[in-house]
């Protein structure tokens, strides 16, 4: 299987904030081990098409 990389914003709508170890631990106790993401960053805003559907063959690592 290729790399699995997951991405969403910062802000969840309610002034919440997560890190990425935090974002790791939520999906830990909810999801099988296999789908769990490898790399975790967070972005403002997703790459998004006309329909407003985030477009996921549009999305790279941050460069650092």
């Amino acid at each position: 299987m290729g790399r699995l990389r997951r991405c969403g914003g910062d802000d969840h709508g309610h002034g919440a904030q997560a890190t990425p170890d935090e974002l790791r631990e939520f999906v830990k106790d909810r999801v099988a081990a296999y789908r769990h993401p490898r790399e975790v960053w967070l972005t403002d805003t997703p790459p998004t098409g006309p329909s407003g559907k985030i477009l996921k063959r549009e999305i790279t690592a941050p460069a650092g």
